[in-house]
């Protein structure tokens, strides 16, 4: 709670305790009202009383109603004011200008506002004047308000005097009925019937409404009616004090009993004569036993002494001090001294003066130099006929006192106060820590606020110095930052060895306080009692704060001077070193819990899973940016608590209703669905559902994580296709395989001839076959597949000038053409232009033609080589060159023997076989 919390809180609280809110009008209240309307010639004068949330005029002159809510007036305003708000034109006044009853009606203009203090100096409500027209007051008006304000707390306070005498009045009227066998009977000065008790009742028979009012003596037998005895006991009573006599009674039924009636005078608090106490008791049937009879006259009797002597004592038991003094003026009347008349016992002691020392003596007589303050706020009483509170430090003594100062005419007044000193210490120790919580926890710098804090420390214990050093794990190094120091004291910054502290480093790593009044004269600190008294430490506070065990850091406080440190010395310094090391652990948990919130963060930013978490309904509360990303949604609040599985497609909103129940039941389920994204972007999830428990094990939310497997998906259903797609392509080489193999063996004259064929020929549909594998049996260029094919004499490449442009053909193109290609270098290297040192090959191709049907031409040219001449038998692998390719390019294909070399020529539809490469 902040200070004008509290603060408001008391102010609150002070109001309550008067009973006066919503209470019916009182003419005391109006008449002051209304006086002060007159006085300031204004048309509206109010007595308000602030509350919590309204205003409730208590009386009002000029504005007709009895309460408004709190911000529609001026006095909350006034609260903030120490004594007086004055506003002489509204329409001018920031705070107000805006106010509705400024711009409409009733076009309030003037305000005046004097605060109801309480004596506590807590504001309570105003009187106030206020006026349709700015205006000003005069210094006489302004203080004619003041003075009248006060007036109207001295009626709250009579009020409250008055309650609370009804109260103690009421407990002794309890008290005096609870005496069932007495009659007490109180009677104002002519003998009418003023009080009569239920013990009374009891014995003569009357009820109280019967006898108020009455005469006495209609209690008395004719016989002393008759010689006026009730005249003659009220005149001895007065006269000597009391008068006792046993006679005869009436009661209301007629019968007569025999009575002991004391009758005593009555005297008000300031010892005037007022009335008479009678006690009656019934010794009809005691007649014969005269000494119980003086018995109870003796009781009686003394219970009246007992009443008169506590007055008597009153001014001698109470534990408060009292004087009776009166002003001393000077030549020009003005009050410059006041003397004691009289004090009481406890004045003494809570002066400290030797008793019977201060009669007759002036204040400044006992206390030279004593501050003006005392000598003046009592001049301002005697002035001005109102009393005062004061609390306030009497500096010769250094203590501090509480009370109330009242005149009572001809130059003299009344003090009665207490000491509260350990009271305003107290508070300044709680007020201090307050300062030292908001400092720790409003700072972002902690050095800093350490720092600070050990000021306050050091300047509410009135000390030299204060600091808070830390040790190191091992508990041999304190390290001492920047502490305060009083101005001349030297600093402790820096690092020191415990063991240097001497005998009480002991104490400091056990955690005991170490608390020593003077270092000169206690055995841990004496023989270097010259080291510490040169920096300035004549008397020290050294207390441990113990973390996880052992000392953690301590926090010091010396003063050059000898002190005896009190318990609560202690205790605040504890207090304040308890805070500092709370508000470090916790500046260390915030920063640790900050570190590990931003890890968290960028871990689920980073992270392309869609991790969420849901409500037991199955209802998003949170979502990952990386899911976020993931799922294309830009801003969570367009889907925060949407029902999750309907997310999901088809069966996906099954799946998730299914795992929903498992996780509500404790237990994880997953599954993998397909489901579009925020935008529509179709995506395949393996999605997993847990439960979130609580502290005592029960199911508090659900965590659902959605990780995009589409590439995945995508990869499993490409690994599908190619098992299908190498099935088919194996079995296609293999029907390839067999054909060379029955083509080969057919036509072998030897086994050896055949052998070596087919292991030539497999080998180029191997290199074929890597061609296609590279391209993933797609189309494959053609001068790998030329190259492909002429990889059996590689020795003798730089012999053979292939030239086209880009083309790519597809595998069954490809494949044949490898193959073909092949068969026509085997014969080349056996038979043609490369079975001598001379001759060469030429290999070129074109695509000629229209783009829509372009036309392919490729030539096989042997030059140089022996003289061609056509074979009489055609083998496989001259099928192979001409039919194999046929059937692939769908063309023309020629195998010619001119003399000069072997010649083939493709000419066929490029659609369907492959495709030119534009770029």
């Amino acid at each position: 709670m902040t200070d004008l919390a509290a603060r408001e809180q008391r102010r609150l609280a002070a109001l309550a305790k008067f009973e006066v809110m919503d209470t019916p009008r009182e003419s005391a209240f109006d008449e002051l009202a209304e006086l002060v309307a007159a006085i300031c010639e204004a048309p509206i004068g109010v007595v308000n009383l602030i509350g919590e949330c309204r205003q409730f005029f208590k009386a009002e002159v000029g504005l007709g109603v009895r309460e408004t809510p709190l911000d529609t007036l001026f006095c909350a305003h006034a609260l903030l004011e120490q004594d007086f708000l004055l506003v002489p034109d509204a329409t001018a006044d920031p705070r107000f200008a805006c106010n509705p009853l400024v711009t409409g009606e009733p076009h309030i203009r003037f305000y005046a506002g004097a605060l109801l203090k309480t004596d506590d100096g807590l504001p309570i409500g105003t009187l106030c004047v206020l006026d349709y027209q700015p205006r000003q007051l005069s210094d006489v008006q302004i203080r004619s308000i003041r003075v009248l304000a006060r007036q109207v707390m001295a009626q709250l306070e009579q009020r409250l005097a008055a309650r609370q005498v009804a109260a103690s009045e009421a407990r002794q009227r309890a008290i005096m009925d609870s005496a069932q066998d007495f009659a007490v009977v109180t009677t104002d000065l002519d003998g009418h019937i003023v009080e009569w008790t239920s013990g009374a009742q009891n014995v003569l028979g009357w009820s109280k409404d019967e006898m108020i009012g009455k005469s006495a003596s209609v209690l008395f037998t004719d016989v002393d009616i008759s010689a006026g005895r009730l005249a003659l006991d009220l005149s001895q009573a007065h006269r000597e004090g009391h008068a006792s006599r046993e006679h005869w009674m009436v009661r209301k039924d007629g019968r007569r009993i025999l009575a002991v009636d004391v009758t005593s005078p009555l005297m008000d608090q300031h010892g005037q004569h007022v009335g008479y106490v009678k006690v009656l008791r019934d010794r009809t049937e005691a007649h014969a036993a005269g000494e119980a009879l003086r018995e109870v006259e003796a009781r009686a009797t003394d219970r009246l002494q007992a009443n008169e002597e506590k007055w008597r004592t009153l001014f001698e038991t109470l534990q408060e001090g009292f004087i009776f003094a009166k002003v001393e003026r000077d030549a020009d009347g003005r009050i410059c001294d006041w003397r004691y008349e009289e004090v009481n016992d406890a004045w003494y002691d809570l002066v400290g003066i030797e008793r019977g020392t201060a009669i007759g003596k002036t204040i400044r007589d006992l206390f030279p130099g004593i501050e003006d303050v005392w000598v003046n706020e009592f001049a301002e009483v005697v002035d001005t006929g109102e009393a005062k509170r004061f609390t306030r430090q009497f500096g010769g003594l250094d203590r501090w006192y509480d009370g109330v100062c009242q005149p009572v005419g001809e130059d003299r007044f009344t003090v009665i106060f207490l000491e509260v000193t350990d009271r305003i210490r107290a508070e300044k120790k709680r007020d201090a820590l307050t300062d030292i919580g908001h400092v720790l926890s409003e700072s972002s710098d902690m050095e800093h606020a350490i720092d600070q804090a050990t000021e306050i420390v050091a300047k509410t214990l009135g000390v030299v110095r204060a600091g808070y050093g830390t040790l190191d794990a091992d508990g041999e190094m304190i390290t001492v930052p920047e502490h305060w120091t009083a101005d001349g004291c030297p600093r402790l910054v820096g690092q020191y060895r415990v063991d240097d502290y001497g005998d009480y480093a002991i104490d400091l790593r056990a955690g005991r306080p170490v608390v020593i009044p003077d270092v000169r004269y206690d055995p841990r600190t004496s023989p270097r009692a010259d080291i510490f008294e040169s920096l300035a430490v004549r008397t020290m506070i050294n207390l441990p704060v113990v973390g996880n065990g052992r000392t953690v850091a301590i926090f010091f406080v010396n003063d050059n001077v000898p002190r005896q440190w009190t318990t609560q010395q202690v205790a605040f310094v504890a207090e304040a070193a308890s805070r500092i090391r709370v508000a470090i652990e916790r500046r260390r948990a915030e920063q640790d819990l900050r570190e590990s919130e931003s890890f968290m963060r960028s871990v689920l930013a980073a992270s392309t899973d869609c991790i969420k978490v849901l409500d037991l309904n199955g209802d998003l509360t949170f979502m990952s940016d990386g899911g976020m990303k993931v799922m294309e949604i830009s801003d969570f609040n367009a889907v925060k608590g949407c029902f999750w599985p309907s997310f999901l497609k088809n069966d996906g909103v099954g799946l998730g209703k299914e795992a929903l129940a498992a996780a509500r039941a404790g237990r994880s389920a997953h599954f993998e669905i397909a489901a579009d994204t925020f935008l529509g972007t179709p995506k395949f999830w393996s999605v997993s559902v847990s439960p979130i428990f609580g502290e005592n094990g029960e199911v508090v939310r659900i965590l659902s994580v959605s990780r995009d497997h589409t590439t995945l998906q995508e990869a499993r259903e490409q690994q599908l296709l190619l098992n299908g797609e190498l099935s088919h392509r194996l079995k296609n080489v293999l029907a390839i395989t067999q054909s060379i193999a029955n083509q080969t063996l057919r036509d072998a004259v030897t086994l050896e001839d055949a052998s070596a064929a087919f292991s030539s020929r497999l080998a180029s549909l191997g290199r074929a076959t890597d061609v296609l594998t590279a391209t993933s049996w797609e189309a494959s260029d053609l001068d790998t597949v030329l190259e492909a094919g002429l990889a059996a004499v590689a020795d003798k490449r730089d012999r053979i000038a292939i030239n086209g442009p880009a083309v790519r053909l597809n595998p069954q193109s490809a494949l044949a053409l490898t193959l073909a290609i092949h068969e026509l270098v085997t014969n080349a290297l056996k038979y043609g232009a490369l079975s001598n040192h001379t001759g060469t090959v030429t290999l070129t191709w074109e695509v000629s033609g229209s783009d829509a049907n372009p036309e392919f031409t490729l030539l096989w040219q042997e030059r140089d080589g022996p003289t061609v001449s056509p074979p009489t038998r055609k083998g496989f692998g001259t099928r192979l060159i001409e039919r194999s390719l046929r059937s692939y390019f769908r063309g023309e294909t020629v195998l010619s023997y001119p003399p000069e070399g072997v010649e083939f020529r493709i000419k066929a539809p490029l659609v369907g076989a492959g495709e030119l490469v534009t770029a």
